[in-house]
């Protein structure tokens, strides 16, 4: 059995409407291995590409449609909420500069080492916003997910998640597992806005 990209795409339109969200352009190729839905989100030209690979094929239809459900909503998530993730990452900058200025002031501090603090904290303070940011993501994705396609279906999904996040290995793994919360809390967080 080989990907329809033709029934794919239509799918994926559909889902975007039903979600009231942009549609993705869906095209084949490779995927990561570490990518255990067959499915990885590219961009090209600053465009959303949807890019389907051969492992896609080997999920059932139920699986198959939550996860083109999953990658049309989480698009226009992490595309709606990116200008408020930069203001906050700067809010949170310019707030630890100060801070790190005022402690440099006090003590004579070469400027490589000053350097080097505004370096360890800006990489430091992305990868931590980005974790939060991404974790709100994977709650809002999962809410609305329910509201439209049910809680059945989640249901279904989140005992797929949990299967696969055993699966996860190596650095990419730990990142995955960091970003996406357990699945327990996820239900438990549907069932309280539910």
């Amino acid at each position: 059995m080989s990907v329809d990209l033709a029934q794919i795409s239509t799918r994926t339109d559909e889902l975007a409407a039903t979600f009231s969200v942009p549609a993705l352009h869906v095209e084949h190729g490779k995927v990561p291995a570490w990518n255990p839905d067959g499915v990885l989100l590219r961009y090209r030209k600053r465009k959303p590409i949807l890019v389907i690979g051969t492992v896609f094929d080997k999920l059932t239809p139920a699986e198959q449609d939550g996860t083109l459900a999953s990658v049309v909503v989480l698009q226009h998530l992490l595309a709606t909420g990116v200008y408020k993730f930069w203001a906050a990452f700067g809010l949170v900058v310019v707030a630890l500069e100060l801070v790190l200025g005022y402690f440099v002031g006090k003590h004579d501090m070469p400027t490589w080492q000053f350097a080097l603090l505004v370096l360890v904290e800006f990489v430091v303070c992305f990868f931590v916003l980005q974790v939060v940011r991404l974790r709100r993501i994977v709650f809002r994705l999962d809410r609305r997910r329910a509201e439209v396609l049910g809680r059945p279906h989640m249901d279904m999904m989140l005992d797929r998640d949990s299967r696969q996040r055993s699966e996860f290995r190596g650095f990419i793994g730990a990142y995955l597992r960091l970003v996406t919360p357990r699945e327990a809390r996820r239900a438990k967080r549907l069932d309280a806005t539910s």
